[in-house]
């Protein structure tokens, strides 16, 4: 066979190679970790002209090597591999969407077992590569196992979109992830040190290498499925849990906003029937010129209008129920809630209204009830420019610790089940590509003010 052939040969091995690690990686976060990567086929399409010129450097590399320096011929594994996964890494940073520093870990840890899934597909053929004398044949069986890593993550993909609907939470594909990397170095590793220990290597069932490497695959595939599943369906739960806790307090607030709105109805027609009457007392007070009685009346059949209002007027329903009943519980705390302007963006559905609205006012109801009665003001402010939806809140607090991604560590004793509604409001305004700003600067005396501005652009 020519050396030209062997060269081809090579070049597609590596390119097959590097086509299922980097495509799988992109597979393994789009559709088993259900982390969206935008614009998914030109991905693919960079990321396989990524792959092309790291098969095409690596094919080369044994070309340059020269009596003075043999090494380079191992270049590829020292130094234009890691490169390439680099590479790979940043291209899936960029193009997933989330928080960056989210993103970079996600990636970071598919990356890390799509490659292990990759190097168990290798085995065999490596072996069966020592076995053979056949360049072709030995390209076949290379193409195959590139084949199989790509088939592989895509029945993790068929199993996770039958189990999983959401992304993946983070510390869970972290945890997998370090689970994964315990097996592989720990419980892989000693099975391999006693399997080539000289008494097992006396069994006849022992020499066989093919065993071991069946062995390895069979039980590494075995915990990542195992693994994958246990771990996606308590990360769904989880978020059905939480979702099912918003709803259950939307629909509270929604009942005590209906409710109110039929006292309030109520109250008008009480009104309305007694308005002839009214209207007959102010006839006579108007007669006999009784003005400062007739202005007495008057007043107290404007408070009593005014009291049947529930006050709430934002045009959007989900709104106005969630602000009506935070009103009252800021009232019930000593804490005046001011409201300027309207909740007048379009296109967010009633989970994410409750999580931004509802975790603001709590959280600034929370803070403002532990402050001097004279510091309890709590100012929500609705504001729109040409291109931006912008929510701000503030309130006087004490002073609050906010580390660089405007995470807040939460003061209270129960941290498991607290901190979690600032998070909450923060990955609920990602999800309309929009941005969280916190702030908490010094005001007076030992006080601060707390600022939280969210900024949304607005749909085209």
């Amino acid at each position: 066979m020519s050396d030209r052939i062997e060269l081809l040969l090579a070049f597609i091995v590596h390119l097959a190679n590097a086509l299922a690690l980097s495509v799988s990686s992109i597979l393994f976060v789009n559709s088993v970790l259900h982390w969206k990567v935008r614009k998914i086929k030109w991905t693919i399409i960079i990321i396989s002209a990524l792959s092309l010129i790291c098969a095409g450097i690596m094919t080369a590399a044994p070309l340059w090597a020269t009596p003075r320096n043999e090494n380079i011929k191992a270049i590829h594994s020292d130094f234009i591999l890691p490169i390439f996964f680099l590479i790979s890494w940043i291209v899936l940073i960029i193009r997933t969407e989330g928080r960056g520093w989210k993103r970079a870990i996600v990636s970071w840890v598919a990356i890390g077992i799509v490659a292990e899934i990759s190097a168990r597909f290798t085995y065999l053929p490596n072996y069966l590569e020592a076995q053979l004398n056949d360049v072709t044949l030995s390209t076949l069986i290379h193409i195959t196992a590139s084949a199989l890593v790509l088939t592989f993550v895509w029945f993790l993909a068929r199993i996770s979109k039958k189990q999983v609907n959401h992304p993946i939470r983070l510390g869970t594909v972290v945890l997998l992830g370090t689970l994964l990397f315990i097996f592989d170095e720990v419980i892989l590793s000693e099975i391999e040190v006693i399997t080539t220990s000289p008494v097992t290597l006396s069994l006849d069932i022992a020499a066989n290498e093919p065993f071991y490497i069946s062995l390895d695959i069979l039980l590494y595939f075995v915990a990542l499925i195992v693994a994958f599943f246990i771990f996606a369906q308590k990360s769904e739960n989880t978020y059905y849990k939480e979702m099912l806790d918003a709803n259950a307090n939307y629909l509270k607030a929604q009942a005590q906003y209906y409710e109110a709105v039929d006292q309030s109805n109520t109250e008008i027609r009480k009104i309305r029937h007694d308005m002839r009457n009214n209207l007959t007392v102010l006839t006579l007070l108007l007669e006999n010129q009784d003005y400062p009685q007739m202005k007495a009346y008057l007043e107290e059949i404007n408070a009593s209008v005014q009291s049947s209002d529930t006050g709430i007027r934002n045009g959007n329903s989900i709104a106005d129920i969630i602000i009506f009943d935070k009103t009252n519980q800021a009232a019930a705390a000593g804490c005046p809630l001011t409201i300027e302007g309207q909740f007048s963006y379009a296109g967010m559905n009633a989970t994410d209204t409750c999580a931004i609205i509802g975790n603001i006012l709590d959280n600034a109801i929370e803070s403002a009830r532990c402050m001097p009665s004279d510091k309890r003001e709590i100012r929500l402010k609705f504001s729109k420019t040409d291109h931006f939806f912008v929510i701000t809140e503030n309130n006087y607090s004490h002073k609050l610790s906010i580390a660089d991604n405007n995470v807040i560590a939460t003061s209270k004793k129960d941290k498991m089940n607290h901190g979690f509604g600032l998070l909450n409001i923060k990955e609920a305004v990602a999800r309309y590509n929009g941005e969280t700003q916190i702030s908490c600067e010094p005001a007076e005396a030992e006080l601060y003010m707390f600022r939280i501005e969210i900024i949304l652009p607005l749909p085209l």
